[in-house]
């Protein structure tokens, strides 16, 4: 097995490759493993501050943020760095902390959290994936004064419905959907059956946890009811309509059928959502994925929105390896190599532009081309092993020359396969 690299490739291919498949990748060779978000928690929420939370899986790492009110704008926001604390000052190793102070009132806030980690003296910098939460600000009646809740002569009422069991303890938490008091939560004027106010957290409008239960307001029947077998300190909203846990994934609230909850996720445009096997629409599975890794087998593909870092899918072994510096690239591509006679490496033509001719600059001879044989050798790195251990990455029908460093990072760039993001998890097997 090669060793990890854990530098990001600071090359970033022009040409944009959008790939809808998936793969089954079930290995995967990546720092990114290290740097996964474990854990998250959002604490101490006010009206117009929060403290967020994130661990990753098992290497400290340098945290970043990045937060908007609007959950399709927050691709947009700029990831921060400043007051965030990291490692054992925030009582783990791995952790980050950050406080997000100036927040609006009675609103959502969608948080991205990821961890990265530099590399060397080069100082260069690999993050690992993301992960989004919410919460919900606190409702602050001296910035606006407008509420459904009103106190008249000591006794609380949602519009002029009085709430029979309120106690003095009882406090808004949002405008016009949510409070509590000592004893219960409620949405509007409706008891909360089950619900711990010492726990109770809002973390979208639509979702919401206590230490033991899960709730989700449903606009339909106007009722929040308590989700079935929900694990509360997993859950995580993905959409105002979609969420999952560690084990479950939810469309309204209610658990779906879901083929693979570790990549599913949900998809701009409302009712739709995917993962790495399934297309879901309205909560329910449509079409089926067709298999990205066979799409992709073999390519070196590029990260076009994460600084350009390179993948070397194998064509076989269903894993991804990652690329790193020049040096790095190489070592790996030889790693993954298979050896090959010369009389078999001969009848792949050579790929490099400036060499034609009857000769081949390898010192086999004549060239006696087999296009049989060399589609079936695409994706693969060929070791010349009667030579001196030449490599080859052979793709698209011909091969290239792996001759030093610069020549791998040179294949790269020019061969490589851009990616998005989003059909990257499929890949790489988490979301």
């Amino acid at each position: 097995m090669s060793k990890k690299i854990f530098l990001v490739l600071s090359v970033l291919i022009a040409a944009q490759f959008s790939v809808s498949d998936y793969a089954v990748a079930q290995d995967i060779l990546t720092p990114a493993d290290e740097m996964i978000i474990a854990k998250t928690e959002v604490s101490e929420i006010t009206s117009n501050s929060a403290k967020i939370y994130w661990q990753s899986t098992s290497f400290p790492g340098n945290g970043e943020y990045r937060y908007s009110k609007v959950e399709s704008k927050l691709s947009e926001s700029a990831w921060q760095t400043d007051g965030v604390i990291n490692g054992e000052a925030t009582g783990s190793t791995f952790g980050s902390m950050a406080s997000l102070n100036n927040l609006d009132a009675d609103f959502t806030y969608y948080v991205e959290v990821r961890k990265g980690r530099n590399y060397g003296a080069s100082g260069g910098l690999y993050y690992g994936p993301s992960k989004m939460i919410s919460f919900v600000t606190l409702y602050d009646r001296n910035k606006d004064p407008y509420t459904c809740y009103k106190n008249r002569d000591g006794k609380w009422y949602y519009d002029d419905r009085p709430i029979a069991v309120a106690d003095a303890g009882f406090k808004v938490l949002q405008s016009c959907y949510y409070a509590k008091d000592n004893s219960n939560v409620y949405f509007k004027d409706q008891e909360i059956k089950g619900a711990d106010p010492n726990s109770f957290k809002l973390l979208t409008l639509n979702y919401s946890v206590d230490e033991n239960n899960c709730y989700y307001n449903d606009y339909h029947s106007d009722k929040t009811y308590t989700m079935s077998n929900c694990q509360s300190d997993s859950l995580r909203p993905l959409s105002e309509i979609y969420a999952k846990d560690k084990v479950t994934a939810y469309y309204l609230g209610k658990k779906m059928d879901v083929k693979d909850i570790a990549t599913f996720r949900a998809k701009s445009g409302g009712d739709y959502a995917e993962d790495k096997y399934t297309y879901y629409n309205n909560g329910a599975m449509t079409d089926k994925k067709t298999y990205i890794y066979e799409r992709v087998k073999g390519r070196i593909v590029i990260k076009t929105e994460d600084n350009g870092a390179a993948y070397y899918v194998h064509p076989r072994m269903n894993k991804i390896f990652y690329l790193g510096r020049p040096d790095d690239a190489f070592k790996i591509m030889r790693e993954q190599s298979v050896g090959i006679t010369n009389i078999d490496l001969q009848k792949i033509p050579i790929g490099l532009g400036n060499l034609t001719g009857s000769e081949s600059p390898d010192g086999l001879g004549k060239l006696a081309y087999d296009s049989k044989f060399t589609k079936k050798q695409n994706g693969k790195i060929l070791l010349q092993v009667q030579n001196k251990g030449e490599a080859w990455y052979v793709i698209n029908g011909k091969r290239y020359f792996l001759g030093r460093p610069a020549d791998a990072f040179s294949v790269m760039r020019n061969l490589g396969l851009g990616i998005s993001n989003n059909d990257f998890v499929d890949l790489q097997g988490y979301y």
